[in-house]
This record gives structure tokens, C-alpha cells and sequence, in this order.
């Protein structure tokens, strides 16, 4: 129950911080900043999330967890100004075993940094070779662009479920996959969740339970209203366009890309099959399983816009969405072989990637502590098309 997970913590707490001796910096940091998150939703939000079934061994519970965090952030300070190791790389041998073992994979890890610089310089020429197409002087004012097209604040809501149906007509039609009666309803992130969200692992959209679904699944967006100042409701309503909505909250995530996926994937005879990518407390369950759900959601985009469903812009935009891919790829194996130190990775992904040094310096620390989990977007991808073409061949 939530009582007895609240009354586990603070063993789980002095466990940890019996075993840590040191971690890089910025280990420590993403810890210090869960770890803020965590007080944040037991402060703010733990007992507005039971509400309905409050009672005194739940709320000593919160009590003592917040005790715990506390006592296990300052833990966390003391070994960040004690910290003396920079080493972020598991190695070429563990590695490896995360490409071939986890993953499947019979490329080595050269050969897939060399298929990844071949097409990040592939999209990055798109990219810069197409602006003018938008009348554009470079590819951030095309992007810039998409953030203006969004839903009015009184549509916001309405707009996800719109689009949701759109894309689902569009599967249907072409015969693309079989859509089950698995719906999804779009609903503002509860309150409950507000405060801590920002600085925690907290998804807008987690895997059902494999075994005991519920008849609509909640995808939690962002929310907009009204009451909002005019200044933070319009950075939120650019953050969420028209683009956003279609191309990461309905075909990536919502739709034909991890929700369907994971309906079938439930339906597996192999229990791997089932459970390899469901959502757990930091990553999904098994990194075997990120090659298929990242890859086919991925793969899901691109046939999208294959099948028209994708406006020119967003089109465009994918090809942005390529070079974090190929990057991601190029960063993980380059900084787990020791041939990238941490500050190379950040400013890699902000001069090939687009990213701020604020997404680049989590991506790079996200990176470095799931060795195999910056790949598979990209050679899932690609595995699924090579498959259809050979398949293809074959008709």
C-alpha cells in the first residue's frame, strides 16, 4: 500500500547512503534536485493525492518521509563538496554488453557512431538547405514559427483529443496497424502533482498497467487556463502548438506510437515482451525493451508523415528531432567509451542538437547514468525500417 512504500523510505535512504562513497557532480545534483522534488510532493501534494482516503498510519507516513529526505538531502550536499571523481563512463566492456546483450545489436559501437554522424550531417544539411522553402533566413525561425500556431486557451484541451482522432482516422484508412478500443483522455496534470512534477522522473504519459488497465487511460498535459497571467499562459499555449501536440503527445506518445505499441506488447506470449517497456521509477523496466518502443515510436512519426498527416512545418521540424537522436547516440557511446568528458557531451549536443546548455547538460547527465538508453531511439528506428524494406522486397 502507499502507507507501507511512506513507511520504507527512510531504511531505503540509509541504505543508499550507507553504499555511496562518491558519484560525479552531476549525479549528485540530479539527486539533490529528485530529491527536492520528493519533498515537494510530500509537502505539498501527498496528502491532497489521498484525500479521499486519509487516515493516521498514511499521514506519520508522509511525516517520516519528509524527515527522511531531509535528512538524505543534506546527505547528498556534503557529498557534492566531497565529491573527487569525474568519471562518468561504465566502460567499453560494460557497454558492449548493454549494445549486444541488452540490445541485440550486431554493430558494434563504432559502427553505429558512424551511421549517426553520417545522418546527423545528413539532417543538418536538410535543415539548412530548406529554410528558404519557409522564407526563412535559418532553420530557428522556421521552428520559431511552429510555436505560434496553437490552440486558444478555451480549445486547448479539446485540441489533443481532436488531433488524437485525426490520427486515428488516418491509421484506420491507410490499414496501417490494428487500433484497438484503447482509448486516451487528454486531462490537466492534478494538482497534487504540480508542485514536484518539474523535478522529478513525473511523465505526462506512463504505461497503463500491463495487467489491470483501466477502461480510459489519463494523459496528463500541461495545464493552460484563463486565470493564468497573460505572459505565462502564452509561453505555455507556444510550449504546447499545434505541432507539439500532434507530433509528441499523439503519434509519439498517445497514440500510434507507446500506447498502441504497449496494448500489443501486453497481448505477447513472452512476459519480457510484456513488462520490457513499461515505466518504472526512473527509466522504463529493461533497456531491452527501449530498441522496440522507442524505435517503433519513432518509426511512427515518420510513417505519419509519410502518410500526409504531417504539415510541411512538421516535417521540417522531424528532421530537427533527427539530430537529437544521432546525437544522443554519438553522445552515450563517445562519453561511455572515455572518449568524451562530460563538458564535450554538453557542448556537443548544444552546437549539433539545438539544445540549450540547461537540456544538454540532463541529456548528457541522463546519458552517462543508463548507459544503452541514449541509443535506442535511433537504431530502433532504424531497425524497423530496414525490416520493412526487407520485407518489402520480398512481395
Amino acid at each position: 500500500t502507499a502507507s507501507e512504500r511512506l513507511h520504507a523510505i527512510p531504511d531505503l535512504l540509509q541504505q543508499g547512503q550507507a553504499n555511496i562513497k562518491e558519484a560525479p557532480a552531476m549525479w549528485v545534483e540530479q539527486a539533490m534536485t529528485e530529491c527536492r522534488g520528493a519533498l515537494a510532493f510530500l509537502e505539498n501534494g501527498a496528502l491532497l493525492a489521498a484525500q479521499a482516503h486519509l487516515n493516521s498510519t498514511y499521514e506519520k507516513g508522509v511525516e517520516t518521509s519528509v524527515k527522511a529526505f531531509t535528512k538524505f538531502g543534506s546527505f547528498l550536499e556534503q557529498l557534492l563538496e566531497n565529491q573527487n571523481t569525474e568519471n562518468y563512463a561504465c566502460g567499453e566492456e560494460v557497454l558492449s554488453l548493454h549494445l549486444q546483450g541488452a540490445h541485440c545489436l550486431s554493430e558494434d559501437a563504432d559502427e553505429i557512431v558512424r551511421n549517426a554522424e553520417s545522418q546527423l550531417l545528413a539532417a543538418s544539411e536538410y535543415l539548412d538547405n530548406h529554410c528558404a522553402k519557409f522564407d526563412a533566413a535559418s532553420r530557428d525561425e522556421v521552428l520559431a514559427e511552429l510555436r505560434e500556431i496553437h490552440p486558444a486557451c478555451d480549445k486547448y484541451y479539446e485540441r489533443y483529443q481532436d488531433i488524437w482522432n485525426d490520427i486515428q482516422r488516418i491509421a484506420a484508412e491507410k490499414e496501417l496497424v490494428t487500433w484497438p478500443d484503447f482509448p486516451i483522455r487528454y486531462v490537466p496534470q492534478p494538482e497534487w502533482a504540480r508542485a514536484a512534477a518539474q523535478d522529478l522522473y513525473f511523465l505526462f504519459y506512463r504505461s497503463p498497467a500491463a495487467f489491470g488497465r483501466p477502461p480510459v487511460h489519463d494523459y496528463l498535459v500541461t495545464p493552460i487556463d484563463e486565470d493564468m497571467p497573460g505572459e505565462l499562459q502564452q509561453q505555455l499555449q507556444q510550449a504546447n502548438n499545434d505541432s507539439a501536440i500532434k507530433l509528441n503527445h499523439v503519434v509519439h506518445h498517445g497514440g500510434i506510437g507507446h500506447h498502441i505499441q504497449n496494448w500489443h506488447a501486453f497481448r505477447s506470449p513472452s512476459r519480457v515482451g510484456q513488462i520490457a517497456a513499461v515505466d518504472c521509477a526512473s527509466r522504463i523496466a529493461m533497456n531491452c525493451g527501449g530498441t522496440m518502443a522507442e524505435g517503433w515510436a519513432c518509426y511512427a512519426t515518420d510513417l505519419m508523415a509519410e502518410m500526409g498527416a504531417l504539415s510541411a512545418r512538421e516535417v521540417y521540424a522531424e528532421q530537427q528531432t533527427r539530430t537529437r537522436m544521432c546525437s544522443r547516440a554519438i553522445v552515450e557511446i563517445r562519453l561511455h567509451q572515455g572518449r568524451f568528458s562530460f563538458e564535450q557531451a554538453v557542448d556537443f549536443y548544444v552546437k549539433n542538437a539545438g539544445m540549450n546548455e540547461g537540456g544538454a547538460t540532463y541529456e548528457a547527465t541522463r546519458n552517462s547514468m543508463y548507459p544503452g538508453s541514449g541509443v535506442m531511439y535511433l537504431v530502433g528506428c532504424d531497425a524497423i525500417h530496414d525490416l520493412r524494406a526487407e520485407l518489402s522486397s520480398l512481395q
